[in-house]
């Protein structure tokens, strides 16, 4: 890892802390630099307002772009569970399941009917 060809006065001269450096991923690699559990982090730490915007930025090296971005993304998505009890599935999902649920009826309906056709043809014992 990089600790190991970086001496403690290298690593303060450049400003990288053991956080930063533990997020950073190859440059080649495809994808988020961080996964979710690290973007809630610092969506957490942007709201939480113990360090200024610009310190979270340098923290983890991001822009401050990409922090407001990570920040509106984490609002609207924290806005968007409030209106409903937990648990409780929104009403797109509740629609779908009602759904489901009448074309599961409808399937066992028309099995039923085959069922006697057979039955009535002597195919079926």
């Amino acid at each position: 890892m990089m600790e190991a060809w970086l001496t403690e006065g290298a690593r303060r001269a450049t400003g990288v802390s053991h956080a930063t450096r533990t997020f950073r991923r190859c440059p080649m690699a495809r994808g988020s630099k961080f996964t979710e559990e690290q973007k809630l982090e610092i969506v957490l730490e942007l709201l939480g307002g113990k360090l200024s915007h610009s310190q979270v930025c340098r923290k983890y090296g991001i822009s401050a772009t990409y922090a407001y971005k990570l920040k509106d993304r984490g609002l609207e998505v924290l806005c968007a569970g409030i209106g409903r009890p937990a648990g409780k599935p929104d009403a797109t999902v509740e629609k779908l399941q009602k759904r489901v649920a009448s074309l599961e009826e409808l399937a066992g309906d028309q099995a039923l009917i085959i069922r006697a056709f057979k039955k009535k043809e002597g195919l079926v014992e």
